[in-house]
């Protein structure tokens, strides 16, 4: 949706005013799973290091939460 050398406020400026508030709340949901996605990569990343958990164990328990 969005180019990743734009900012939020950069593509809200770009629609029609009344539609600012709601593409603005839309951009700023995305980026918040952006985080989130790269926050759970990093922390999957974490407990395979660990050895402690294979990546089929720990599938597995993602999809059974």
């Amino acid at each position: 949706m969005t180019h990743s050398s734009e900012s939020i406020e950069q593509i809200v400026k770009q629609v029609p005013e009344e539609l600012q508030d709601v593409v603005a709340r839309k951009l700023a949901v995305v980026q918040q799973i952006r985080d989130l996605k790269a926050e759970n990569r990093t922390l999957r990343d974490e407990i395979l290091r660990s050895g402690k958990i294979n990546s089929t164990a720990l599938a597995v328990s993602v999809e059974c939460w």
